[in-house]
């Protein structure tokens, strides 16, 4: 069975964002790893995968309907994921969602 997610690609992982990120179809199960391999997104590329304001890894598996964020690595003196915090992108991430329940 399919289902929709909302799917946000950040920084130099932009370029591999379908048309339809925002009603991605994803079936019933499917995991992360799944969906990077569609895109063809290299694994390595990735650091950071937020579900509904968690981090999870590529081994997660959807069920319809997560908000869902995959980041890049980021170089420099702030840890990734307190460099992404400090600038605001959870936050705008996880409210810039209208059409998926709350």
């Amino acid at each position: 069975m399919e289902r929709k997610i909302q799917l946000r690609l950040f920084a130099s992982l932009r370029s591999f964002s379908p048309a339809d990120s925002d009603n991605f179809t994803v079936s019933h199960g499917e995991t992360i790893e799944s969906i990077l391999k569609r895109l063809d997104i290299p694994q390595d590329e990735v650091s950071l995968i937020i579900i509904d304001g968690v981090r999870k890894d590529i081994t997660s598996r959807l069920e319809g309907g997560e908000r869902v964020g995959i980041f890049p690595l980021i170089g420099g003196g702030l840890s990734s994921i307190r460099r992404f915090e400090y600038y605001g992108i959870f936050k705008r991430f996880f409210t810039s969602f209208s059409c998926l329940p709350q």
